[in-house]
């Protein structure tokens, strides 16, 4: 399942969507990559963006 995790890193937000088990998952995946980040969010991915990311 798709999921966004929205993150803060030195005052500038971004967001990503990717594939994992849940949304936990997905948040560590991106804290991960970005081992300086606040996450602020993770939940399912809407359709639009599921849409965006070339999942349906």
């Amino acid at each position: 399942m798709l999921y966004t995790v929205g993150y803060n890193v030195s005052d500038e937000f971004g967001h990503e969507t990717l594939e994992a088990t849940d949304a936990l998952a997905a948040a560590q995946e991106v804290k991960s990559r970005h081992p300086d980040a606040s996450i602020t969010y993770s939940r399912a991915a809407n359709h639009g963006e599921q849409e965006a990311a070339g999942q349906k």
